[in-house]
């Protein structure tokens, strides 16, 4: 990048450190290095063979300090002879390196941010969205229809599954296996997922899944669809593992608009569904919670 006969060239990192010691230390005890005779001074030495292949005449560093550390340094070099440095020159090369700094501590945050959201929302293990990411959804959904002008009543499916047996599992092939099931189901469910529907982990051996259909009977259809799949077997250590699953499901409007409330519906229709020996998806009832 050039400013009139002012080049810039940034340096960063443990290798930019490593060949520019002198200017390093320098810098470390005043806020710029203003140099017109490089190759004479011994703050740049390390850095003699790079100005003397390319002519540099005159030299003007700042540092680049970022939460008091020094991260990189900006550089203007000028190739004119007997180049003297004017106030504005400092200032403006002064001015850029806290410009730089400032988008480099903008992007430190929102990546640290980032990652704080990750932990606090996200399962680690399947990389699926948790509970608390699952309710703020659903709860987001639900206002969204409740707040519409035109009454969007468009109904919201909340599928709960439960993988039976991981006990057993773990204790018959151990729990790596376990989990690398667990991690081959949430996989499974989010390829499955469709039309912006949230796949969630929902507890140790239980998922959730969003479905965002027209009405009540195509989300009856979709749920007897998606149990159908993913009763298929899994490949697990080049074996074929069969799934036991347990599902229940709860449906807004009609069950409740409350978004803690489908859920706890969808667990206990889930866990009735225990009880029936062929294992079908079991929709949940008022008269459950008697």
């Amino acid at each position: 990048m050039v400013f009139g006969m002012v080049p810039l060239i940034f340096a960063t990192g443990a290798g930019a450190v490593s060949v520019m010691s002198e200017l390093i230390d320098a810098l470390r005890e005043q806020r710029y290095l203003s140099s017109v005779q490089p190759l004479q001074d011994d703050r740049l030495l390390s850095l003699r063979a790079h100005l003397a292949e390319r002519d540099i005449k005159a030299m003007l560093d700042a540092s680049i300090m970022v939460g008091g550390l020094q991260h990189g340094i900006i550089c203007a070099e000028s190739r004119s002879p007997r180049r003297v440095w004017r106030q504005e020159d400092v200032n403006f090369i002064c001015s850029a390196a806290d410009i730089i700094a400032l988008v480099m501590e903008s992007s430190a945050r929102l990546q640290a941010e980032g990652e704080l959201y990750r932990q606090f929302y996200y399962d680690r293990f399947t990389g699926l969205p948790n509970r608390s990411r699952l309710q703020m959804q659903l709860g987001e959904l639900i206002q969204q229809r409740e707040n519409s002008q035109a009454r969007d009543k468009r109904p919201i499916g909340c599928m709960m599954l439960s993988l039976e047996g991981l006990a057993n599992i773990n204790e018959l092939y151990g729990r790596d296996s376990g989990d690398q099931l667990i991690r081959l189901l949430g996989e499974r469910l989010a390829k499955l997922a469709r039309n912006g529907a949230m796949v969630a982990r929902h507890a140790d051996n239980r998922f959730a899944m969003l479905l965002l259909d027209e009405d009540e009977l195509s989300i009856s259809q979709r749920t007897d669809a998606l149990c159908d799949q993913l009763r298929q077997p899994l490949l697990l250590q080049e074996q074929q593992r069969f799934l036991r699953l347990s599902t229940g499901l709860s449906i807004y409007p009609h069950d409740t608009i409350h978004a803690d409330a489908l859920l706890e519906h969808a667990e206990l229709a889930l866990q009735l569904s225990r009880n029936d020996p062929a294992g079908n998806w079991v929709r949940f009832r008022p008269e459950m919670n008697d």
